[in-house]
């Protein structure tokens, strides 16, 4: 699936950079670009990172982090 319209990124690379090493959004837009042009992948990269609790993909402002309620 095309992950990254902008780089044209498809979630086997995603998934290539984390299990390479990548454990943040910026690491994987290092690694493959993805997530370095409009930010609309953001959102799924997180979620391909694990970051299901706000903070946990390691950007800036987590898009996630509206997401996830806090006890």
């Amino acid at each position: 699936m095309l992950v990254c319209h902008c780089a044209v990124v498809n979630d086997a690379a995603v998934t290539r950079a984390i299990d390479d090493g990548a454990r943040t959004v910026a690491e994987i837009t290092a690694a493959c670009g993805a997530g370095g042009g409009c930010g609309g992948c953001r959102p799924t990269l997180c979620r391909l990172l694990g970051g299901h609790e706000a903070g946990a993909c390691g950007a800036p402002e987590c898009p996630l982090a509206a997401l996830v309620s806090t006890p």
